[in-house]
């Protein structure tokens, strides 16, 4: 009995001392380097749909489009903190002109961006940023 009494301290003693909590810390760049929010900033995408008509892939006709994502300026959100408005605008060819498409606001959490659409609000990018993270 003794002997069963040692061996469940000493497994007791080794398993105890083996855990130990321990906090990481992950150096990132901050996430105005990826989403930068300053008014005047703008970028430009071009964009191609396509549709197919009859039969899945008989006929299949490609729609080309540039849209222009502008920072307009900066506003408050309805929880008091400091947010960017972005103006979305729509070009059918690249000598076209541009044409207002839609509004959406961005606000810069400390550790997340959250972009607001259609009053629906979404993160679209959170720390730490690496590799393989989700």
């Amino acid at each position: 009995m003794r002997r069963l009494f040692s061996f469940i301290a000493i497994c007791s003693v080794i398993i105890f001392s083996a855990c130990k909590k321990t906090t990481e810390q992950y150096p990132t760049a901050p996430l105005s380097d990826y989403f930068p929010l300053t008014v005047g900033k703008y970028i430009t995408y071009s964009l191609d749909s396509t549709i197919y008509y009859k039969n899945f892939g008989a006929s299949a006709t490609v729609n080309s489009y540039q849209v222009k994502y502008v920072v307009d300026a900066q506003v408050t959100d309805n929880l008091g903190r400091p947010g960017y408005r972005i103006l979305r605008y729509i070009r059918s060819t690249p000598t076209g002109t541009w044409q207002p498409d839609n509004t959406f606001m961005a606000v810069n959490t400390g550790n997340s961006i959250e972009f607001i659409e259609n009053n629906l609000r979404f993160i679209k990018l959170s720390e730490p940023i690496q590799q393989d993270h989700s």
